[in-house]
């Protein structure tokens, strides 16, 4: 959008084509092979999503973005520029840990010089761009319950589970009626 909103998304989203990285150097080299949509018509850049080893993510009017969880599906790694999101929109918390699997930048950095930040993302060694991408694997069993290994359903059940107090949390028996422990019946 031209205008800016109350959120200011639209500068995050801005910033890779505004602020172009200098001829020559590696984010010029970075930058030719990339495309954030704005270039590309619509069955291009879902091809071109598909197969990428990492998907930018950008915040949008909230600290979140339906991006991420579009590059975890197709198992793409995330790198997420929101410096909120994973305390806003964390993906079943007590059972997953976003930077396991996606790489962050912090909004400030990113908007000071976005190509030198997405270059710095993509300077993993080829054993941390695997362990990502494993626990990216991993992610998707969790996230997704269509997944055909799927983990949805036991990592629900820890969030529930997780978010009783102790002190209220029943194990074995319970009479329905009442609510109280009650003998088990074979």
């Amino acid at each position: 959008r031209a205008d800016e909103y109350f959120c200011n998304s639209t500068q995050y989203r801005l910033a890779p084509i505004n602020i172009l990285p200098k001829n020559g150097t590696v984010e010029a080299e970075t930058f030719a092979q990339s495309s954030v949509g704005y270039d590309l018509p619509s069955h291009l850049w879902k091809e071109h999503f598909m197969s990428s080893r990492f998907c930018l993510v950008i915040r949008g009017d909230t600290p979140h973005s339906r991006a991420f969880l579009r590059a975890v599906k197709v198992g793409c790694i995330p790198v997420v520029v929101s410096d909120s999101y994973p305390w806003y929109a964390p993906s079943l918390p007590a059972t997953l840990n976003m930077s396991d699997y996606s790489i962050m930048i912090r909004e400030r950095a990113f908007l000071q010089d976005p190509w030198k930040e997405l270059h710095r993302a993509t300077q993993l060694t080829e054993k941390s761009i695997r362990q990502k991408l494993d626990a990216l694997s991993f992610a998707q069993r969790v996230i997704f319950a269509d997944h055909s290994e799927s983990l949805f359903v036991p990592a629900l059940l820890k969030e529930a589970w997780n978010s009783i107090p102790p002190s209220q949390r029943v194990v074995g028996c319970v009479d329905w009626t009442t609510g109280k422990k009650s003998r088990c019946h074979e």
